[in-house]
């Protein structure tokens, strides 16, 4: 790679459990106070593990070997190409070393507010095993495909939650929560505000699981694994301007013996949900606190 062409910076992927490590930019940042994964810039005469290595130091004051940093993802960005590595493990205390650069750092969840947009986008890619980002971050989709996000939402009693569609001269079936993805939205972010408009549902985390093609009703869905730590009243105009005797909505809570006898939609994806409720059951012996 030519050097003088593009510039390399490196980010870093430092987990604890489901959630990342994120710092808080100041306001006059171009990330204007939004929280971004930890990163810096590889100098001219380092290689990317040793600029990685330096950079993890100086701003956490973590020491990192080779071999803790796991390859993750490359992206070309404008006149940049950044790095995506994993810390699998690190000696020391992390500490905000910049404290004029960055205001705030902790571990969040994906779903939790005040992430910036791309930094998501990005997150949601490297969690899909997307090793290569190149472009634009929003998917490329045919000409008149919605792209949408549904949520395999579990509550504490361990029940999936799901509409119960009604309508007149159609038989009654049912469909996970969510919706389409707005302008400017991740799928993430779309969930969570489909999710509090359907159900009321908040989320405690989510987990990116497979993508569908719904050409029936011309979607291209992410389906996310949820889980449920409280529910309010729903926002949305499934309750209000689109809710009548001949078109009613209900939020229903299923076991996974009752829910193998729905008619549940999209065809063709009934198995697929099943095997995912069921899997995340058997990981589950307790209920979660709030």
């Amino acid at each position: 790679m030519n050097r003088d062409l593009r510039k390399i910076s490196a980010v870093f992927l430092i987990k604890e459990g489901e959630k990342y490590l994120f710092q808080k930019r100041k306001n006059y940042s171009i990330y204007k106070g939004d929280y971004v994964l930890p990163g810096g810039h590889i100098e001219a005469n380092e290689t990317v593990f040793e600029g990685a290595i330096r950079e993890l130091y100086e701003e956490l004051d973590i020491k990192v070997r080779e071999c803790d940093l796991e390859f993750k993802m490359v992206e070309p960005v404008a006149d940049y190409v950044v790095f995506f590595l994993e810390v699998k493990n690190y000696q020391g205390q992390i500490k905000n070393k910049e404290p004029h650069k960055h205001v705030d750092m902790k571990f969040l969840s994906l779903t939790d507010e005040g992430i910036h947009a791309d930094t998501l986008n990005e997150l949601i890619k490297i969690e899909q095993g997307i090793s290569f980002l190149q472009g634009p971050l929003k998917v490329d989709l045919k000409e008149g495909v919605r792209p949408s996000a549904r949520g395999i939402l579990i509550t504490k009693e361990k029940k999936l939650v799901l509409i119960k569609r009604s309508k007149q001269n159609v038989d009654t079936y049912y469909v996970t929560p969510g919706g389409g993805v707005e302008k400017d939205e991740t799928p993430l972010k779309a969930l969570k505000r489909e999710l509090l408009e359907e159900t009321g549902s908040l989320i405690s985390s989510a987990k990116f699981l497979f993508h569908f093609e719904d050409e029936q009703r011309n979607n291209s869905v992410d389906f996310f694994l949820c889980y449920e730590s409280k529910r309010e009243k729903p926002t949305g105009l499934e309750w209000t301007k689109y809710h009548s005797d001949l078109n009613s909505y209900e939020i229903v809570e299923v076991s996974l013996d009752e829910v193998k006898k729905l008619n549940l939609k999209p065809e063709g994806l009934k198995e697929r949900i099943i095997t995912a409720f069921e899997n995340e059951l058997e990981k589950m012996p307790f209920s979660w606190k709030s």
